[in-house]
């Protein structure tokens, strides 16, 4: 990496907030998880709720200081609080035909909040690390295929549920076309989850280690005099 003045004034300035992001999405893992495990969401929709809220608030003021040094993460920030109502909105759905409907609105605004970031990310660490930048890339074309199979899926469950008594025969191939699908979805998103967790580690220990180690390529360090 070539540490140039410029790059390591970048670096200083991202690296504690690209932290602050991976600590974030990371405490927000078991949080959501006891929730769905344990908790009623009948009863206890406050408690997602004002900790999404927590959890979204962190992460739009990293990314809108982060936007100071890529314009793209100002598009990011926009997109996650877009991504916070449509999810905030699923607490209040009243029957199964309207919580579908909302999945597939969050589902499109997962897709652009994805997108923002990914290629934020990307444009950051692209005079740091051509390669990880690239990671980032590709690792849209798989968010990309899991939402697609996913919104594939809600949009043919959502019309087992329309005409479950006319073709029931037919139905059922849906039914189960649909299912494969959202396996297919759920074990990609997983990957994807996975690979964000790593790529937004080494592109925050990237900006570190560039902090840490100044030195302008090509400058030899100097040497300590030896005593006379």
């Amino acid at each position: 990496v070539r540490r140039s003045p410029e790059l390591i004034r970048l670096s200083r300035a991202v690296a504690p907030r690209l932290w602050i992001l991976f600590w974030v999405s990371i405490a927000r893992l078991p949080l959501a998880a006891v929730y769905k495990i344990i908790l009623s969401p009948q009863v206890t929709w406050p408690l997602p709720f004002f900790l999404n809220l927590i959890y979204y608030v962190v992460v739009c003021m990293v990314l809108s200081f982060l936007s100071r040094e890529e314009r793209k993460y100002r598009a990011a920030a926009v997109g996650n609080i877009l991504f916070f109502f449509t999810n905030a909105a699923t607490l209040f759905a009243l029957s199964e035909r309207l919580e579908l409907g909302l999945s597939l609105v969050e589902t499109a605004a997962t897709f652009v909040f994805f997108y923002l970031e990914y290629h934020a990310h990307a444009s950051l660490t692209e005079q740091a690390d051509p390669a990880l930048a690239e990671k980032w890339k590709s690792l849209w074309s798989w968010t990309r295929a899991s939402v697609i199979a996913f919104v594939v899926s809600l949009l043919l469950s959502f019309v087992v549920l329309l005409f479950v008594s006319l073709f029931s025969y037919y139905l059922d191939a849906l039914y189960i076309f649909s299912n494969l699908l959202l396996l297919f979805a759920t074990v990609a998103q997983t990957a994807v989850f996975v690979l964000y967790y790593v790529y937004l580690y080494r592109t925050a220990s990237l900006f570190t280690s560039i902090t840490r180690n100044p030195e302008k390529e090509g400058q030899k360090p100097k040497q300590r005099r030896k005593p006379i």
